[in-house]
């Protein structure tokens, strides 16, 4: 399927107003085509894709972006529903996303956030970018004994 066939296909979703058809179509683009394929919608369209998927959905779909695009996307949708969709980010991702907004764009999300993951995304904002603290999650992380080292770093990409 090429570009404009994928452009297509996410635009009939659109019209059809399908959350699970188009959740489903997007899941089955390499994170490459999902990206472009976003980003080349109009800011009309891209409104109602974020509005159709849940939040973590929307949030998988951004992962799949660079920063700078993804923040773009989150600073076009009204706070309340960026908020939404940024809490459903890991927090590295969520630091990153709100590092490449505007000052004033990414405080509207952040004051729209639950309080405490305001305070953790405002903690790892406080950090450069590619240093350690601005690398790091904040969410806990556990694993059986049984799972690999292997598995464990494979999850830590996802």
């Amino acid at each position: 399927m090429d570009k404009r066939d994928i452009i297509e296909k996410i635009r009939e979703l659109l019209e059809a107003g399908n959350p699970p058809a188009l959740k489903n179509f997007l899941e089955s683009l390499s994170p490459a085509d999902t990206a472009r394929s976003v980003t080349d919608l109009n800011e009309e369209e891209r409104e109602k894709l974020f509005s159709l998927l849940l939040p973590g959905d929307a949030a998988s779909v951004l992962r799949d972006m660079p920063d700078s695009q993804a923040a773009d996307v989150i600073g076009e949708l009204n706070p309340g529903r960026a908020a939404d969709i940024v809490e459903e980010m890991p927090s590295a991702d969520r630091a990153d996303v709100l590092n490449d907004m505007s000052d004033n764009a990414a405080d509207a999300v952040l004051d729209e956030m639950e309080p405490e993951e305001a305070a953790d995304a405002r903690r790892l904002l406080e950090y450069p970018e590619n240093s350690a603290g601005g690398i790091m999650l904040t969410e806990f992380l556990a694993y059986t004994t049984e799972k690999t080292v292997r598995y464990v770093l494979d999850d830590l990409k996802n």
